[in-house]
């Protein structure tokens, strides 16, 4: 039961639980392990992910230690940024659901939507006279078939 969001169960991250993998400091990923049943008490399912760990000074101000796609820059982040390039790894690609609400919209469309969208198709077709006065008139402001 929670009161006013402080739970004994320790602290929650939403963030990485949606992750899908993590990313160290050197760029590889771990694959995150499926969640544990928050019923249980926390000592029964110990993991280091979910204890709270202050990333060393060292991590926070060395931007070569940074897994950001800018490395921490912003100078770099608003070159990017003006230059419209994207982050090649979006959201669907980092997350397993979306974050937010606003996410929602087209989370899937990276997806083939498949046949169904295609409506089918009524062709009409003109007799010769309609295309013989369509063409004379296209060619001849004057014509006139009466």
């Amino acid at each position: 039961m929670s009161f006013f969001n402080v739970t004994q169960l320790g602290p929650q991250n939403p963030i990485k639980v949606l992750k899908t993998a993590n990313e160290n400091a050197t760029g590889t990923k771990e694959e995150t392990p499926p969640s544990t049943n928050r019923a249980t008490p926390p000592h029964q399912h110990a993991r280091p992910e979910d204890t709270f760990q202050i990333p060393s000074l060292n991590s926070m101000y060395n931007p070569n230690a940074s897994s950001l796609p800018y490395k921490g820059s912003h100078k770099l982040f608003s070159e990017k940024r003006m230059k419209h390039q994207r982050h090649p790894k979006g959201p669907t690609d980092i997350y397993m659901y979306p974050m937010t609400t606003s996410q929602q919209y087209g989370w899937w469309m990276k997806y083939d939507a498949g046949d169904w969208p295609k409506g089918e198709k009524h062709v009409h077709v003109n007799s010769e006279m309609t295309r013989f006065v369509d063409e004379m008139s296209a060619t001849n402001k004057d014509f006139s078939l009466f």
